[in-house]
């Protein structure tokens, strides 16, 4: 019963996609949640539940046009004007729409409320019977085009971690050394809104061109601890192969290993119950004057700052 998010693409005879904010798609996760949860089992050996991967900041990620006939585009709609007032507010002209990109900002911090709120239901019906289990939230990304709207601070209120994957050899592409800097940054930003611990997936892995060496590695491990943050997260293959590092860089396999050992051993620091430093950016940057917020501002501003 749900409304397909990319209409025209459906009409060419693909696959449909479905927003995680339709109604249909939250009672179907809802029946998966009760289905591995809702009875007073006992989960004891399952130390944490991990939401949605990667969520995209756009819904629906295709057809936002109001031409393409998605049935939800003007009920949305409707819903952004009231929150952001009329005119310039609402929908934007199509998805990558570069004349009106103020819109995209009222759009976006529409959907990461509504997301959060998707969120929030799955949490509150695991938390229903399995009171002893942690609950991560999505994976958040941090590469070069990334959005930074998800509310991380609203986030915080249900969740007991939040997840992130800081993209650090992705950034290096077109933005040389920008990578080095990124996993601390992703860390503490995420941390410093949420008020969570942070779990940071260190790129490990061969992406995009670039294949971390062992230095690397530990420099990542390094800023997500000096960040704040809790632990570290390995991808265990390389892209896109999609062979296991274990076999394809025992050099590489060897150093994470270290690393996790190191981390077990590690002493916790405590965090602080209110952050003393604030950082104001404006939004002056590439989301008042492109389709997609590139971050490059912020980022600076809170690497050196933050």
């Amino acid at each position: 019963g749900a409304s397909p998010s990319n209409p025209s693409e459906v009409k060419q005879g693909k696959k449909p996609k479905v927003a995680p904010i339709d109604p249909h798609y939250i009672a179907a996760s809802l029946q998966v949640v009760k289905g591995q949860f809702g009875k007073q089992q006992n989960l004891n050996w399952v130390r944490a539940v991990h939401f949605q991967d990667e969520p995209s900041g756009e819904i629906p990620s295709y057809d936002l046009a109001h031409e393409s006939g998605m049935p939800l585009i003007p009920e949305w709609d409707k819903k952004v004007r009231e929150l952001f007032g009329a005119g310039k507010w609402g929908l934007p002209l199509t998805n990558w729409d570069k004349t009106v990109p103020q819109t995209r900002l009222a759009y976006q911090k529409f959907w990461a409320h509504e997301f959060n709120d998707y969120q929030r239901t799955m949490a509150q019906a695991i938390r229903a019977t399995q009171l002893k289990v942690t609950i991560w939230s999505a994976n958040f990304w941090f590469n070069i085009g990334a959005d930074l709207l998800f509310d991380y601070g609203e986030l915080g209120e249900f969740v007991d971690g939040v997840v992130v994957d800081s993209y650090a050899t992705q950034q290096e592409i077109g933005f040389p050394g920008r990578g080095r800097w990124n996993a601390g940054f992703a860390t503490k930003i995420a941390g410093d809104f949420s008020r969570k611990p942070v779990y940071n997936h260190i790129q490990v892995l061969e992406y995009h061109g670039a294949t971390p060496s062992p230095e690397d590695i530990r420099e990542y491990a390094s800023q997500v601890l000096r960040a704040g943050g809790q632990g570290v997260i390995y991808y265990a293959i390389d892209m896109p192969q999609y062979k296991y590092i274990r076999y394809t860089d025992p050099v590489r396999w060897a150093t994470m290993m270290e690393i996790a050992d190191q981390l077990h051993t590690l002493p916790r620091l405590k965090l602080p119950s209110r952050a003393t430093t604030g950082v104001w950016v404006s939004q002056e940057t590439l989301a008042t004057t492109g389709p997609r917020v590139r971050d490059n501002d912020p980022y600076i501003a809170y690497v050196l700052l933050g």
